[in-house]
């Protein structure tokens, strides 16, 4: 696939790819994604270092990849990175805490973190919306509802 036209990509998301082990070689060319958001790849170990070539990237959402343990030392130089959220990802978590995690360095720089209680309450819509809607797509009807509470304290 040539990743470098799709030059007006601005969010992008891989979810379930039990045998995705590292993120495609191509989107580094994706210079114009704002989001992207990685869930549920259980064999995913490490983000590359070319993730620096993402430019645009505001928000980087990670749930539930057992398996990435830690964050590349690139993720410094994301600049335009405002928002890192991370969910059921316990040791990556822990890695990313606040001043104490090995990791909080390659992170501090990130204006929002997760701590953030507006952002981080759209990171987690985001999350919620597609868990529900890929993984069962008759479920889905049941998420507007609890949508709309949560959108009234945002």
């Amino acid at each position: 696939m040539e990743w470098r036209h799709l030059n007006r990509l601005s969010h992008l998301e891989f979810h379930s790819l039990p045998k995705l082990n590292s993120l495609p070689a191509g989107l580094q060319h994706v210079t114009t994604l704002k989001m992207l958001t990685i869930s549920h790849c259980e064999n995913l170990k490490t983000l590359p270092r070319w993730i620096r070539k993402l430019i645009s990237l505001e928000s980087l959402i990670i749930g539930d990849c057992h398996n990435l343990k830690s964050l590349p030392n690139e993720m410094r130089d994301l600049t335009s990175l405002q928002c890192l959220g991370i969910f059921s990802c316990p040791e990556l978590r822990k890695r990313c805490e606040k001043e104490t995690g090995q990791d909080w360095n390659k992170i501090a720089h990130i204006t929002t973190d997760d701590s953030h209680p507006k952002k981080m309450m759209e990171m987690i819509v985001i999350f919620v919306l597609v868990e529900y809607i890929i993984a069962d797509f008759s479920s889905s009807r049941n998420v507007i509802p609890a949508l709309g509470f949560i959108f009234s304290f945002l």
